[in-house]
């Protein structure tokens, strides 16, 4: 029978849990010693993996270097040249503070450490196996750190056949390194995977010049400057166009006081801010640097450093969406050039210019409309283009002031006690699209609703938002709009003048946009040169 008392675990089980904890991949172990590298300083740093790191993890810095009595006091736990108080807990500067890291590293490997600063003559040699020192000796090298890791989690077999193939430590131990790449661009980094240089990149001005080093989709053409300061925070870095994305957020790439973290909060402000600018599942490219005053958030609630915690979730929130929104309405252009394919870029805001009025050729199966363009032949969606068009309406009468259609005579809507709770919970949502109510005990009143909805058609639309509210309670009020701009958009098949067409291109090319509210595409471009190549005239 098994014992129930509770005892204390030993040391050398307390320290292989928590080593678990920090070290669990070749990725980890890389991270932490690049963040060990730039503490120090260092303005080169080498990675070198061999078999995926599986074999062996060498990170090799100029750094400041470490004596004898340094290397032998960092590997042990929670030994640490970054904390001297609490309060500093509020405010760091570093990567590394826990003072978990090196010694979780040598504790589940056969480590070799080799050292010297700038003061000392010669430097320290430490070889350690499973956390304990075999040797300490002295050599000739120059300043700045070397250390290599060799079998991991040798001690660890559980743990050791938990790791991936090579070729998948490689790769994710390359996607950390990137963005050591991305918040550090002054320092001189190289990458060596099983005796192939992956990167070499040489210390640049700006991470302008190592984007599309790391997404090569990206250029000038494609990419916006974002800078934002407010009081005691600030936003820099770079965001794509709309239309250059991605089929998940492999490209959010996220950074707090220097730091990389994996954060929902900002990946939510920033498809807040695109929101319907976005096709269907897809994820836009960007390289975002916050900062925040470090005591307003809390960078230990993860082993490994990867999220934190922020204080002020709401206002960090607005500001991130705010600020990219602002960077989007002032230089974002549609890809789908209207008029020419001859444009130049100044100061990062690109120009469109108009040649000749446009011609509208033919209208297809009721639904599409082709016209004729300097660069190409454009198809239309004309069901997509009205429901866009209305959705920017209500958009427009969102956020100016709300002139409501009131009733003379309120009209009474039955709805369940349920759905009354509803209408109340999305209250806001509701009187910001242009409806009021008094609140009966079997259903509302309706007192005013918004000029955009046919007064005979009020009851069914109301009914019908009520309805979908149930099915989509979470729902965030420009869905809400996205739905009515639907159901009021001209249908396929529907009887639609030329003019009606014309008026709607053209006002869809002042307001710069190429997909409907729901994110499907409202034009589709075939260039002459596509033509061309396609008729083997090219």
């Amino acid at each position: 029978m098994i014992s129930l008392r509770i005892f204390r675990l030993p040391d050398e089980i307390v320290l292989k849990i928590a080593a678990g904890e920090v070290i669990t991949n070749i990725s980890s172990v890389v991270k932490e010693l690049v963040e060990n590298s730039l503490d120090a300083g260092s303005s080169r740093i080498e990675v070198i993996l061999k078999n995926g790191g599986k074999e062996s993890i060498v990170v090799k810095d100029d750094g400041e270097g470490m004596t004898e009595e340094d290397i032998l006091l960092a590997i042990e736990p929670h030994t640490t040249s970054k904390l001297r108080s609490l309060e500093d807990l509020l405010h760091l500067k570093t990567f590394g503070f826990r003072g978990e890291a090196l010694s979780s590293i040598v504790r589940v490997s056969r480590t070799r450490i080799v050292s010297k600063t700038e003061m000392e003559d010669v430097g320290t040699e430490v070889e350690i196996i499973g956390g304990k020192v075999i040797s300490t000796r002295k050599v000739g090298v120059g300043r700045g750190t070397f250390v290599e890791v060799r079998d991991i989690f040798f001690n660890f077999p559980v743990r050791r056949r938990r790791l991936k193939s090579p070729k998948i430590e490689a790769r994710m131990a390359t996607e950390r390194f990137q963005k050591y790449l991305l918040s550090n661009p002054k320092v001189h980094f190289i990458l060596n995977v099983d005796g192939k240089i992956i990167y070499n990149c040489p210390p640049v001005e700006d991470i302008h010049e190592r984007i599309p080093i790391i997404f090569p989709e990206l250029s000038d053409r494609n990419i916006m400057y974002i800078e934002k300061d407010m009081e005691n925070m600030s936003l820099k870095g770079y965001i794509t166009f709309p239309e250059i994305t991605r089929p998940n957020r492999t490209g959010e790439v996220f950074f707090v006081n220097g730091r990389n973290i994996i954060s929902d909060l900002l990946h939510e402000a920033v498809m807040e801010a695109y929101e319907e600018l976005l096709k269907k599942r897809r994820y836009p490219i960007v390289v975002l640097f916050l900062k925040v005053p470090g005591n307003e958030i809390d960078i230990n609630v993860h082993p490994q450093k990867l999220e934190v915690k922020f204080l002020k979730e709401e206002i960090i929130r607005n500001f991130v969406r705010n600020a990219i929104k602002e960077v989007l309405s002032k230089e974002w252009y549609r890809k789908i050039v209207f008029v020419s394919d001859s444009y130049k870029i100044k100061e990062k805001v690109h120009e469109v210019k108009e040649s000749f009025p446009t011609r509208l050729f033919h209208i297809l199966k009721g639904r599409y409309a082709i016209f004729e363009e300097t660069n190409g032949i454009v198809i239309m969606d004309f069901h997509a283009a009205h429901e866009r068009l209305l959705y920017e309406d209500i958009i427009e009468f969102m956020k100016k002031e709300k002139r409501r259609r009131k009733l003379r005579k309120p009209l009474k809507i039955p709805l369940s006690s349920d759905e009354i709770l509803l209408v109340e919970e999305k209250g806001k949502d509701l009187k910001s699209i242009g409806f009021d109510w008094e609140t009966l005990t079997d259903g509302i009143n309706i007192t005013a609703f918004p000029p955009f909805i046919p007064a005979t058609d009020l009851t069914n639309v109301f009914k019908d938002l009520v309805e979908d509210l149930k099915v989509r309670r979470s729902s965030k009020l420009m869905e809400t709009v996205a739905r009515i701009s639907c159901k009021y958009a001209i249908k396929s098949g529907m009887n639609v003048g030329f003019e009606e067409i014309i008026a709607m291109y053209e006002n869809l090319k002042k307001k710069g946009t190429n997909v409907c509210p729901h994110g499907r595409p409202i034009y589709y471009l075939i260039t002459y040169d596509e033509l061309d190549r396609f008729f083997e005239r090219k």
